[in-house]
């Protein structure tokens, strides 16, 4: 020995230098103040022996340092920290008392006596716990499955940890009597869909001042299909007394949505979601993008007699008695002929749904349609018939989704005329497929919708080549559900019904010459009811809809070649819910696909009337 002293009474004091123990049981008291001490042989610290913290122990493997039978004086026992060499066993008996700072390396037994564990690391796998008191302060306890942790008391401050959390679900911990002071943790492992978890059970009481919290948590197994699973991860069989059960902010990301841990007190917990991942909207989106696309389309239809072909009705009686009613211009008539005509468009926007998923929306698409001949009904009024077929395209993109829709739609359109009144209405119906890309994965479905729509309009004419015209828009549109197995996710999905009203207050001023038009046009868009459900598994998701209506404002101008080939330009723009810009082009071809060339020729020149006469007397 260098460094220490033997005073009287056997007794060893090494305060510095090195002492190498390889002899049998110290007969007297072995204090270890500082300096090196190597445990080369099986030693016993008791009575009023210590090893103080100070000191740089070396265990060596094979060899049991025991701490046992202390004097109730004797407060320190054995104090090892990260500068030993922990590579054999330290035994805890009765009376022992050791304490620990930072990590245990070797082997640990304890079968009485007091471990404290201070900015510690204990790993099961080296130790076997079966009674005594263990102290944890700002420590961790990695727990293994097949060693033994049953203190008779188990005290937790500091923040310290229990973790189960080491992917092997179902283990379960079994304690006696529990105190916890502040907040404490465990980590620990589930998986929700084979109805598996790992379980701390307490036999005892659980006292304390604080809480334990499931700070962290492994989800294995298959990704979860149900929105909730409940689980019982703290079991206390005797009482509880001033301990609350908290979970952490963890999330845990699953393709449909993600999910927390929450407690439900009592140690009883919920994982269940809490968001949802955009992705998950995808076959709502697309219903929502159709029929926003939809709401297009009936208005390129209806405006083929209000906006593009305005027929200021009242003017074919200016025309009639052009010598008395100075206000029309001459080229305003209606003409009795009926025409094809053909219209395309294409949208670039964005739409803003609800639960945060904006979309890039580009919708295309061509109409054909056929205007038939004016028909004269009672009590002044006109009526033309129209009925046209199209072709549907759209693409959105969003949250690295990519969605295209292809389809068609056919439908009838009824124009009625009273004076400076115009109203059209219409019913149509089709379906499309709906091709989705989502993580690098395709899914394909397809969907059908019908509808009905209409839009009025009165002219009022302030000059002879102006118009003002109010108009009223309102629409109800059915899209179909949709259902389809995502190979993203291998999982059932489907979006529901959507039942959709929309209403919309416009105005479009006109400026009418004799070959060409100009026109500008203002319109507000109420969404009413419009939001469709969906489902992934058995999990019902939040339904989308359209955070605001939105305002749409563009010009035109029209075009006539020949008296029979009409043509016509428009761009619009919009802001609000719905936000970008659209353009649309069309051609229409007149013809009298009705009267014979006898009765053209006296359409053409009809008879003077009788205020014309007048005039002309006059």
């Amino acid at each position: 020995m260098n460094g220490g002293e033997l005073e009287s009474g056997s007794t060893i004091r090494v305060y510095s230098g090195t002492m190498n123990y390889q002899s049998g049981d110290v007969n007297g008291d072995l204090k270890v103040k500082g300096g090196n001490l190597n445990v080369q042989n099986n030693l016993t610290i008791q009575g009023d022996s210590y090893i103080r913290d100070a000191a740089a122990t070396t265990i060596d493997s094979g060899k049991t340092l025991t701490v046992q039978n202390l004097n109730p004086a004797n407060t320190t026992g054995v104090q090892l920290n990260s500068n030993d060499n922990w590579n054999g066993n330290v035994n805890v008996g009765a009376n022992g008392i050791l304490s620990v700072t930072d990590i245990v390396n070797g082997d640990l037994t304890q079968t009485a006596g007091v471990s404290n564990f201070n900015n510690a690391v204990l790993n099961m796998t080296t130790a076997n716990i079966s009674a005594g008191d263990v102290n944890l302060a700002s420590s961790t306890m990695n727990y293994a499955a097949g060693t033994t942790f049953t203190p008779d008391n188990l005290n937790l401050s500091g923040g310290s940890l229990i973790n189960m959390m080491n992917s092997n679900v179902g283990e379960t911990l079994t304690l006696n009597n529990v105190q916890s002071v502040g907040t404490n943790n465990i980590s620990l492992d589930i998986n929700p869909t084979a109805g598996q978890f790992d379980t701390v059970v307490i036999n005892g009481d659980l006292t304390g001042v604080g809480a334990l919290k499931v700070d962290d948590f492994n989800c294995m197994g298959a990704m979860p299909t149900e929105a909730n699973y409940k689980f019982q991860l703290f079991d206390v069989n005797g009482s509880i007394s001033n301990v609350d059960f908290l979970s952490s902010d963890k999330e845990f990301k699953t393709l449909i949505g993600t999910y927390r841990m929450m407690s439900n007190g009592g140690g009883s917990y919920t994982f269940g979601i809490t968001g949802y991942n955009p992705q998950t909207y995808r076959g709502q989106i697309a219903s929502m993008s159709s029929y926003n696309n939809q709401i297009l389309i009936d208005n390129i239809v209806l405006d083929q007699f209000i906006l593009q072909n305005n027929v200021l009705p009242t003017a074919k009686t200016a025309n009639r008695y052009a010598s008395s009613q100075s206000m029309f211009a001459p080229y305003q008539h209606t003409p009795e002929e009926g025409g094809l005509w053909y219209k395309s468009y294409v949208d670039f926007e964005k739409l803003t749904f609800t639960h945060g998923v904006d979309t890039r929306n580009t919708a295309y698409g061509s109409l054909i349609g056929a205007d038939f001949p004016l028909v004269h009904l009672k009590h002044g009024w006109d009526f033309i018939p129209t009925f046209y077929v199209g072709y549907n395209g759209a693409r959105q993109d969003f949250s690295d989704t990519t969605m295209y829709q292809n389809g068609g739609q056919g439908g009838f359109m009824g124009t009625f005329i009273h004076k400076d009144f115009i109203g059209s209405i219409m019913a149509y119906g089709g379906g499309y497929n709906n091709e989705m890309n989502v993580g690098g994965e395709r899914d394909n479905t397809g969907n059908w919708f019908a509808g009905t729509a209409t839009k009025l309009a009165y002219n009022f004419h302030p000059t002879k080549h102006f118009i003002i015209e109010p108009t009223a828009f309102i629409s109800y549109n059915i899209f179909g559900e949709q259902h389809w197995n995502s190979d993203y996710g291998a999982i059932g999905m489907n979006s529901g019904l959507l039942n959709g009203i929309n209403v919309a207050p416009g105005l479009n001023l006109i400026y009418k010459r004799e070959t060409w038009s100009a026109y500008a046009t203002f319109q507000y868009m109420f969404n009413i009811n419009d939001n469709v459900s969906g489902k992934a598994a058995n999990i019902a998701v939040p339904s989308i809809k359209m955070r605001h209506g939105y305002f749409q404002y563009g010009i035109g101008v029209t075009k006539t070649w020949k008296d029979r080939l009409h043509s016509y330009i428009q761009i619009a723009l919009r802001n609000g819910g719905r936000t970008g810009v659209g353009f649309q082009l069309g051609v229409k071809y007149s013809f009298d696909w009705k009267l014979s060339p006898k009765s053209k020729t006296n359409s053409a020149a009809p008879k003077k009337s009788t205020a014309q006469k007048h005039v002309l007397k006059g």
